[in-house]
């Protein structure tokens, strides 16, 4: 499990980026100077990301799953690994 602080540094961390203000932090991935359209929203709340919500954030970052999504933020997976993944299964 994990929070909400650890999966948004773990997405600044591993090439997306920070996109506007307002209530929700989103982010997005940018990759050789061209926006790719996938991006997801993250709260401000403190304390651990809820299970669906965790489903959801994979789903919108066209991770394959919820699983995945917990290594990229627990540092098994690199921003380089999520890239080949994205480009091996047709995404980018």
């Amino acid at each position: 499990m994990y929070t909400y602080d650890e999966l948004w540094k773990a997405l600044l961390a591993k090439g997306l980026y920070w996109v506007g203000g307002g209530d929700h932090r989103k982010a997005s991935l940018c990759l050789d100077g061209r926006q790719i359209p996938i991006w997801t929203v993250v709260s401000h709340k403190r304390g651990d990301v809820p299970a669906g919500l965790r489903s959801r954030i994979a789903r919108e970052l066209k991770m394959p799953n919820a699983d995945y999504l917990r290594r990229f933020v627990e540092c098994e997976v690199s921003g380089e690994d999520y890239i080949a993944m994205l480009r091996e299964s047709g995404v980018i």
